[in-house]
Order: structure tokens, then sequence, then C-alpha cells
């Protein structure tokens, strides 16, 4: 790049970071520049004139984005923090039918958290606290 062409960009790009330009100027005032060069490179090449390489740079290089990793449970997790599905639930509650212990849950009989796509799901400790302050034994 020659030194016009990088005053150019750095007038362009000190005037987006001083807000007197919006992003969507900044990227005009850009493309209208690299026009212009591509006009007097065809000019150039049309009078068989030596044709200068010009290339914008990056002013930054791109953040590269985060990795997403699984996340598995372990032993670490502590019974506050396991959730468990209606069906689950039910099973550690003692409900012959998943139906009636969802009408329990209906009738708020049982601790639960609602999702979306009105789902629900329940805290394993409070279920296990729940069933120690109703067994009578």
């Amino acid at each position: 790049m020659n030194q016009n062409g990088k005053d150019v960009m750095d007038e362009i790009f000190r005037k987006r970071a001083a807000g007197e330009i919006t992003h969507g100027q900044a990227l005009h005032e850009l493309a209208e520049w690299r026009r212009a060069q591509d006009r007097a490179e065809a000019e150039a090449r049309r009078l068989g004139q030596p044709v200068p390489q010009i290339r914008l740079q990056a002013v930054e290089e791109p953040k590269a984005a985060p990795q997403i990793q699984s996340v598995e449970r372990t032993s670490s997790v502590t019974e506050d923090e396991i959730f468990l599905t209606s069906a689950e639930a039910a099973k550690l509650l003692g409900y012959s039918s998943e139906k009636s212990f969802r009408n329990a849950v209906a009738a708020k009989k049982i601790p639960h958290y609602k999702l979306m796509g009105n789902q629900n799901r329940f805290k394993k400790s409070e279920l296990l606290a729940l069933l120690v302050r109703v067994d009578p034994k």
C-alpha cells in the first residue's frame, strides 16, 4: 500500500474513532477510496503503465470465537445442583403414574421450576427434603 492509501485509511479511522462519522459512513468512504484506486489502475493498464499493487490491511486481527466445551456431571456435583425431569422425580417420590405426579405438581404440592416449553424440573435436594418431611418413619 502506498503512503497516500495509508494516510486515507488513517484519516477515516481517526474520524470514526473520534465519532465524527458513523461506521456506515466509514465503510462508504473506504469503498469510495477503493473505487478511485480501481479507476486509477484501469487507466494505468489502458495506458500501458505499471500498476501499483494496493492491498488494504486489517487494523486488527479478528479474535477467534471462544471454544465451547461440553460439561459433564462429575462426583463434585452436590445434591443441590442436580435437577430431575418429571419422570425421574415421580419415580423418586414413589408415584405409580406420571400423570398423578403431574396433577400434584399442577396443584403446587411439589416444588418445581418452570422451563421454556412448559417443562418442569425438580431439585433433587428439595424432593428428598419433602420425602423426609412426609415420611412418618
